[in-house]
């Protein structure tokens, strides 16, 4: 038998054809990640890159009802613009790539 799994944010315009007996049986919601999550989120993202003085729950609290990958995209965004400067990442790096892809 072959396995499938699928994801999407727009399960309200799925086809019902495809949740038939035989096709997409089990549904499982995964919701957006919690403070604690999205906490440690940051700290999976930062590590391994240079950073200076980082307030991950701050961070957390900024980016309620957001993805793992917003977090990601935000953390690429705050890394290049400390890249450009030659310096490491710090919270002001991180808070204006939040603002700047809400």
């Amino acid at each position: 038998g072959i396995f499938i799994i699928g994801a999407t944010n727009r399960p309200d315009i799925i086809d019902p054809a495809l949740f038939r007996p035989g096709r997409l049986e089990k549904q499982i919601y995964i919701g957006l990640p919690d403070l604690e999550t999205r906490q440690k989120i940051f700290h999976v993202y930062l590590q391994n890159r240079p950073v200076s003085d980082i307030n991950t729950n701050e961070l957390a609290r900024l980016t309620e009802n957001q993805s793992g990958a917003f977090i990601e995209a935000v953390v690429n965004r705050a890394a290049t613009m400390a890249w450009r400067d030659q310096r490491p990442i710090c919270q002001y790096d991180l808070r204006k790539a939040i603002a700047v892809l809400r």
